[in-house]
């Protein structure tokens, strides 16, 4: 049973679930202005865990439609590129 704005869960496999969204070409309508997207959450995981190099960003955003309605929530992993800044003695 839903209740006012809430639609009813689906189970979805993971691999459908991601070529809905990369067919919704969100991501480009966002960069485009046609929709908008809002950053809920950002972190680094821990590597060991996530298996992901140092530095990544574990992030999670809304993306919205034209008129403000959410039409997605996702997880991505932001990977930066880390650049110490050493000073060499002598050099």
């Amino acid at each position: 049973m839903t209740t006012g704005n809430t639609l009813p869960s689906v189970p979805m496999n993971p691999d459908e679930l991601r070529h809905l969204f990369n067919n919704g070409n969100y991501y480009n309508q966002v960069m485009q202005g046609a929709m908008s997207s809002e950053l809920r959450r950002n972190g680094h995981p821990s590597p060991e865990k996530s298996g992901e190099p140092h530095c990544t960003h574990s992030q999670i955003l809304a993306y919205y439609d034209e008129k403000g309605n959410k039409v997605a929530i996702v997880h991505q992993y932001l990977i930066l590129i880390c650049v110490r800044n050493v000073m060499r003695q002598g050099a």
